[in-house]
């Protein structure tokens, strides 16, 4: 104990020691009680923090971007005054603050966004998960499905089929999960038997409930294809773990024009 008290003894000209003894001083037992109670909890706080960062990076770090790579996006960005429709567009906006207000208390569920290319459905959905991070510590991941797709076909190569394994896994468990471009994958008539297996078992996993039976996961697709054009690509059981039925938890951009320049 000596020699641990010997190799301490430089940590007591740091000012934030001096300090922290001064106000010990001072205080009576309880308040020194207080003190020490309340920097206990900081302290936890700090470590939660930091465990919390890390799942986060580790799902960013495995996230699929597109040929543009990893973007961002916010609500203040997405201007429905670019569309001639524009109060189509701003009811399309509200909706998406809204699911994404939903999600941050916890309740997960499939979100499918819909419609023309260019018509800013990628950029809204970046908006909503942005809103999410920043109002919450849940985990986010953004797949470029058409990307990763031709990584999980490359059978051949061990490295990215471990790489592509390790993706999966934590697709599964994202409390946010994004696929982008949903059907851009399948070329011409229905998806493959390895990319139907894959989609089953991510949306599978992402039916998990809680003990309350809530689900735990949400699951936001953005896609070109209409309900019919899914169901002709996808096989049933796919289309009933990650596309929505519900028309509150749809985004449809009928009507919307493409905006890119």
């Amino acid at each position: 104990m000596q020699a641990i008290g010997e190799a301490l003894k430089p940590l007591d000209k740091l000012p934030q020691v001096q300090e922290a003894k001064q106000a010990l001083a001072s205080m009576s037992a309880k308040e020194q009680a207080e003190w020490f109670y309340n920097h206990h909890l900081e302290a936890d706080a700090q470590a939660y923090q930091s465990i919390i960062n890390g799942r986060r990076k580790e799902f960013e770090r495995f996230s699929v971007w597109g040929m543009m790579g990893k973007q961002s996006f916010s609500f203040d960005k997405w201007h429905p005054e670019l569309q001639k429709d524009k109060v189509r567009a701003l009811e399309i906006k509200r909706q998406a603050w809204k699911l994404a207000e939903l999600v941050l208390r916890g309740a997960g569920r499939n979100i499918t966004v819909a419609g023309e290319p260019g018509t800013g459905k990628t950029a809204l959905v970046l908006a909503m998960i942005n809103h999410i991070q920043e109002q919450s510590d849940k985990t986010v991941m953004f797949i470029s499905i058409a990307t990763l797709a031709e990584k999980l076909h490359q059978f051949r190569d061990e490295q990215v089929q471990r790489r592509v394994q390790h993706i999966k896994q934590l697709m599964q468990k994202a409390d946010v999960l994004v696929i982008d471009d949903f059907g851009t994958e399948v070329a011409n008539g229905s998806a493959s038997d390895t990319l139907q297996r894959f989609y089953f078992e991510i949306g599978e996993a992402r039916q998990a409930r809680d003990e309350n039976g809530q689900r735990i996961y949400t699951t936001i697709i953005t896609t070109n294809l209409n309900s019919k054009e899914i169901i002709a690509k996808y096989d049933p059981k796919v289309v009933s773990r990650l596309i929505s039925k519900k028309a509150e938890n749809q985004l449809k951009f009928k009507g919307l024009e493409d905006v890119r320049e």
